[in-house]
């Protein structure tokens, strides 16, 4: 559930960029809004699992926790197609992303200092080991906004698509997870929703 509310979250950011920020609105056509509606259809089926009633149970009893990261996971993206689309440039686009980590970092040390945490040396390099992609994925985010013009309707469903294939299939080849029938129906489908999504570019290029 935490899954599929962390990449469906794409949702609140897909309906700003359309009718509050209105970016890149008309030169979307119906192949788009069609790949737009079947990214969450395809997103449900690639990360659809097997559930015994004892997990139905906790899920349903901690359903707080995956409505938060929904939320939180939509503002989040929302804020940044805000931020990049009104207040960044190409100069600025590099730093903004040291200064939120910047700014997490002294705001967490403060904290971490008051409690008196004691660190270890496993604590700062799986500090490193996620704090690396984490900044590379909010930077290279931003140049995605930028490439497409701030057109979150387009970037965030893209966005989410290539996250849930890339993972799958490092599932499959590192942790040999299977994969149902409805599993792979749903990448199929993701697939296809890439090729909606930039079906402007790949013709383009192959007029080109």
């Amino acid at each position: 559930m935490a899954t599929v509310a962390s990449k469906m979250s794409l949702a609140i950011p897909v309906i700003f960029s359309l009718f509050i920020f209105k970016v890149g609105t008309s030169e979307l056509d119906t192949w788009n809004y069609i790949g737009i509606f079947l990214a969450f259809i395809a997103i449900l089926m690639v990360t659809k699992k097997p559930a015994n009633s004892e997990t139905q149970k906790m899920a349903l009893r901690n359903l707080g926790l995956p409505l938060l990261v929904f939320f939180m996971g939509g503002v989040i993206d929302t804020s940044l197609n805000y931020i990049n689309l009104n207040l960044l440039n190409t100069d600025l686009e590099p730093i903004f992303p040291i200064f939120i980590f910047g700014f997490a970092f002294i705001i967490g040390l403060f904290i971490a200092l008051i409690q008196k945490v004691k660190f270890r040396r496993k604590d700062i390099l799986g500090g490193i080991y996620l704090g690396i992609p984490n900044f590379f994925s909010i930077f290279f985010q931003l140049k995605a906004l930028s490439a497409y013009d701030n057109n979150g309707a387009l970037v965030y469903p893209s966005m989410n698509i290539g996250i849930i294939i890339a993972s799958t299939l490092a599932a499959i080849s590192l942790f040999k997870e299977k994969l149902s029938r409805l599993n792979w129906m749903g990448i199929t489908l993701a697939v296809i929703v890439i090729l909606l999504l930039s079906h402007q570019g790949i013709i383009t290029y192959f007029e080109i």
